[in-house]
């Protein structure tokens, strides 16, 4: 392994590709560090990431499911979804791009969609970079947005920016991916998602949020007491459980 000099001049080993990624991606921390700017830090995640997609795009899907499978990080794996999905881009493949991005792409989705706004980041992340959503992300999310249960859509309806990605909410990306209900139940989600909600799509809509209730809204709804904890301690997740057990 090469040589390099440490921030104050010290021998240090350089590390490779793949190792300089994971540190980056994998301990990200909003705004400036003491040794690196934020735009100096945003540049080199980009250009390793582009290096990346381009001699070795197996690695980063990989990393996706890693990163949302088994160290259940939400944002890495949704910021590289969308730099395969434009690797796999017909530009990007013209430009050299290695052809297997595409599936590599959709199986990272399927690996890290697993909630209901993971596909909200992936979006805003390309937004905050200022490129384009490819035609085969808008199919992707389009169908994504067609399985996900209408419960799922109404938890996760508002955006979640993050610092590397624009507020994106299921409203944005539906009026961006005009999506097809499969049934009644969602087309009334789709419509009150979309503030067109009928008095009848309204009713569903509660009926729907009484028969799968958010231990946020239970909280909101009841304030921050021991009965209220006791009652949305069944519809905690396990991270949720593991956040608030001081609460608990």
């Amino acid at each position: 392994m090469p040589l390099s000099f440490t921030h104050e001049g010290g021998l240090a080993l350089t590390p490779s590709e793949r190792g300089e990624f994971l540190a980056l991606v994998l301990n990200w921390l909003p705004g400036s560090t003491f040794y690196e700017g934020k735009g100096e830090r945003e540049r080199r995640y980009l250009a390793l990431l582009s290096s990346l997609l381009l001699h070795d795009p197996g690695f980063v899907a990989d990393l996706a499911a890693y990163s949302r499978q088994v160290l259940g990080l939400r944002t890495v794996g949704a910021y590289l979804v969308g730099a395969l999905f434009l690797a796999g881009s017909e530009v990007s493949r013209r430009a050299g791009y290695p052809s297997e991005a595409r599936a590599l792409a959709l199986r990272a989705a399927r690996a890290v969609w697993r909630r209901g706004d993971e596909h909200l980041q992936t979006l805003g992340h390309l937004a905050y970079l200022g490129l384009p959503f490819p035609k085969l992300l808008r199919q992707a999310v389009r169908a994504h947005l067609e399985a996900l249960p209408p419960h799922r859509l109404l938890k996760h309806r508002k955006a979640n920016p993050t610092s590397l990605s624009r507020a994106f909410s299921q409203r944005d990306a539906l009026r961006l991916l005009h999506p097809r209900p499969r049934d009644r139940t969602q087309e009334a989600v789709f419509r009150f998602l979309l503030g067109k909600a009928t008095p009848e799509d309204r009713s569903l809509v509660e009926v729907l949020r009484g028969e799968r209730p958010t231990w946020e809204g239970l909280l909101s709804a009841r304030g921050n007491t021991q009965e209220a904890w006791r009652e949305a301690l069944p519809h905690l997740g396990a991270l949720a459980l593991v956040r608030n057990l001081r609460n608990l």
